[in-house]
């Protein structure tokens, strides 16, 4: 299996700043920390015809360390997202998913989450 370290400068452009605004913006709100995490999991889920295969990417969303991380904002914010980069790929690697699609989702949610927070 092919790691993360395979695809080191794997970035989604224009996405750092939104990270790292939402990043800021959870640690002194769990409200808003729980539904931006929430969007992420349906978002990646997706339903009916634009529903995709990634089980892997659902399983670290569903792991509770993986949901305190990001909850605790800051660096632990940070290492969530850099740590769902393996499960994508390894998604993406078995096949189903094209990484086009990923990254669009991907995009898609961090852009519709700063602009209904206004981040």
């Amino acid at each position: 299996m092919t790691s993360v370290n395979a695809f080191p400068s794997i970035t989604l452009p224009g996405t750092e700043t939104v990270i790292t605004k939402i990043c800021a913006a959870v640690p002194n709100n769990k409200i808003l920390a729980t539904n931006i995490y929430n969007r992420f999991k349906t978002g990646l889920a997706g339903t009916g015809s634009d529903k995709v295969q990634l089980p892997e990417t659902l399983a670290y969303l569903n792991d509770a360390t993986n949901q305190a991380n990001f909850v605790a904002g800051g660096n632990g914010c940070k290492q969530f997202f850099d740590g769902i980069k393996l499960p994508l790929i390894n998604d993406f690697l078995k096949g189903g998913v094209s990484l086009t699609s990923i990254a669009d989702k991907i995009k898609t949610i961090l852009e519709q989450t700063s602009t209904n927070l206004k981040l």
